[in-house]
């Protein structure tokens, strides 16, 4: 059963961890270990985008979803990597196209939630590769 969630970051991992494309591992918050797996990584931005004359305001927060994947150099392998991340955006699409957002704590209503980069190869490693694609979520706060 889905818990409770205390911040957002915690609401976006656990909605995160719903995306049918993750392939194993683990779903870390600001990590990535030795293996295959994901990190939800917080992005500097202004986080006020309009502040209501009765109060509240509308917010947001950025992110990137963070992987190390298998990297030989084989183009089958960077395809697959690369697949991944353009399903996860085309999730992240319908997902907003249906108003299916991150379960917020108490106040915070979501508003929006995109994709503000296509999946991309961040570092190089030897046999692994750092992939990531960056994401924001906009959301309403009451006063």
């Amino acid at each position: 059963l889905p818990q409770e969630n205390n911040t957002i970051i915690a609401a976006i991992r656990e909605y995160i961890m719903t995306c049918p494309f993750l392939r194993g591992g683990a779903v870390n918050i600001g990590y990535l270990g030795d293996r295959i797996e994901y990190s939800i990584d917080i992005l500097p931005m202004t986080p006020i985008v309009k502040k209501y004359v009765g109060g509240g305001c509308q917010k947001q927060i950025g992110f990137t979803l963070t992987s190390k994947e298998a990297f030989d150099g084989d183009a089958r392998t960077a395809l697959d990597s690369s697949g991944f991340y353009e399903d996860f955006e085309r999730w992240i699409e319908k997902n907003e196209r249906y108003e299916v957002y991150p379960k917020l704590p108490e106040g915070l209503e979501p508003f929006l939630i995109e994709v503000t980069t296509c999946g991309y190869i961040f570092d190089v490693e030897t046999d692994m590769a750092r992939y990531q694609i960056q994401c924001r979520l906009v959301y309403e706060q009451e006063d």
